[in-house]
């Protein structure tokens, strides 16, 4: 089974990212340190409003392990900040939201890419 890594404090935001990938038949876990990663990883997704996550080592670094697919979430999106974590390494960034309300699409539309790329 493919597990998704989340980088995410926020209880009750990881509570409803969880719920929604744990429905999908993925597994998740919750990860505090980039060393706790490995590439058995199917993907990650940040808590950009988290300053212990929200940084350009640490997005570079986790990159650096592996060129995994990066998802990025915040509270406010700001053109400026969604280019410069793009920028550091991250393949999308959304609102927490929109990445709430689209997580099954947004997971199958990895998958494929990942399977057929």
């Amino acid at each position: 089974m493919r597990t998704i890594a989340l980088f995410v404090k926020d209880f009750q935001k990881g509570t409803k990212i969880s719920e929604k990938i744990l429905a999908m038949n993925f597994q998740v876990e919750f990860v505090e340190k980039i060393e706790n990663l490995s590439r058995q990883h199917f993907f990650i997704i940040i808590d950009l409003d988290n300053k212990d996550f929200a940084n350009e080592s640490f997005i570079r670094e986790i990159k650096s392990i592996s060129d995994f697919f990066i998802i990025g979430y915040m509270s406010s999106m700001v053109k400026h900040s969604v280019d410069t974590y793009k920028k550091y390494g991250c393949n999308l960034i959304l609102s927490g939201g929109s990445l709430i309300k689209n997580i099954e699409s947004l997971t199958n539309e990895i998958s494929n890419r990942i399977s057929t790329g």
